[in-house]
C-alpha cells in the first residue's frame, strides 16, 4: 500500500510461499521515495524472517505507528536525501500546498496519508497472521469432497505406509528390498518409484515437510 506493489510475487502459490521463506523484498522506501526512514524501518520489522525479531503482537505495532505518527507532526523524522520533507512522508499534494502555505489543507493530506499508514498496518498483521496460520497451526490430514481412486504404478512390490506430499505431485512409501524395508519416492503421474535409502534397517514413512521438499521416516523397531 505504501509503494503500490507487494513484497513477495511468483509465477504460483508455491513461489510466492518460497519467496516470502527465502527471499529479501525491495525496500519500500526504493519504490517510494516518500517513504520516511522510520516507517521503512517498521515495514522491515514486520516482514523480518526471524520470528523473535519480528513483533511480538498488534499492540506492539500500533505503538510504533502512533510514535512514527507523533514524531512527523512534530518534526522530529530525520529528512532523507531527495524528499522535499520527511517530517511528513506526506505525497505530491501536501508539498505543493505547503509552497502555498494551506495549513489546514496540509494538515487534511497528512491525514490522508496517515490512514493509509493504518490500513498497511492492518493488512500487514492480517499478512503475519495469515502466515502464522498455514505455518504453524496443526491441520488435519483428512482430505475433504468426494474420494476419486486412480491407478498411479504398474509396481508389482508391497507399497507400504504411503503418503502424499502438500502438492499432491509425490508419494512416499516404504518398501522391502530384500528383506529390508527402504524409503521409496514416485511422481503421481505415474513411472517407476525412486529409491531413497539403501542402508541397514527396516524404515517406516512417517510424513512430508511442510513444503514437500523432505521426507520424514522413523527406522522399525528389532523383533
Amino acid at each position: 500500500m505504501a509503494t503500490g506493489f507487494l513484497p513477495f510475487t511468483g509465477v504460483s502459490a508455491g513461489g510466492v510461499f518460497d519467496a516470502i521463506l527465502h527471499k529479501e523484498p525491495t525496500g519500500a522506501a526504493q519504490l517510494n521515495t516518500a517513504v520516511p526512514v522510520e516507517l521503512q524501518r517498521i515495514i522491515d520489522k514486520v516482514l523480518e524472517k526471524d520470528r523473535e525479531l519480528r513483533y511480538n503482537s498488534a499492540a506492539e505495532l500500533r505503538t510504533d505507528l502512533k510514535r512514527l505518527k507523533r514524531d512527523s507532526g512534530s518534526g522530529k523524522l530525520p529528512r532523507r536525501r531527495g524528499d522535499v520533507s520527511a517530517t511528513s512522508g506526506a505525497v505530491a499534494e501536501s508539498i505543493a500546498e505547503r509552497r502555498t502555505g494551506s495549513v489546514a489543507a496540509a494538515q487534511a493530506s497528512v491525514a490522508l496519508v496517515w490512514k493509509r499508514y493504518a490500513l498497511l498496518a492492518a493488512f500487514l498483521a492480517v499478512l503475519a497472521a495469515g502466515f502464522a496460520i498455514y505455518h504453524f497451526w496443526p491441520r488435519s490430514n483428512t482430505p475433504t469432497g468426494p474420494a476419486k481412486i486412480a491407478q498411479i504404478s504398474q509396481w508389482n512390490k508391497p507399497m507400504d505406509d504411503a503418503k502424499l506430499s502438500p502438492d499432491g505431485r509425490t508419494v512416499a512409501f516404504d518398501s522391502p528390498v530384500g528383506s529390508v524395508s527402504q524409503v521409496f519416492l514416485m511422481l503421481t503421474s505415474g513411472g517407476e518409484p525412486l529409491q531413497l535409502t539403501s542402508d541397514e534397517g527396516s524404515k517406516v514413512v512417517y510424513s512430508f515437510s511442510s513444503d514437500g521438499k523432505e521426507v520424514y521416516y522413523r527406522r522399525r523397531p528389532r523383533q
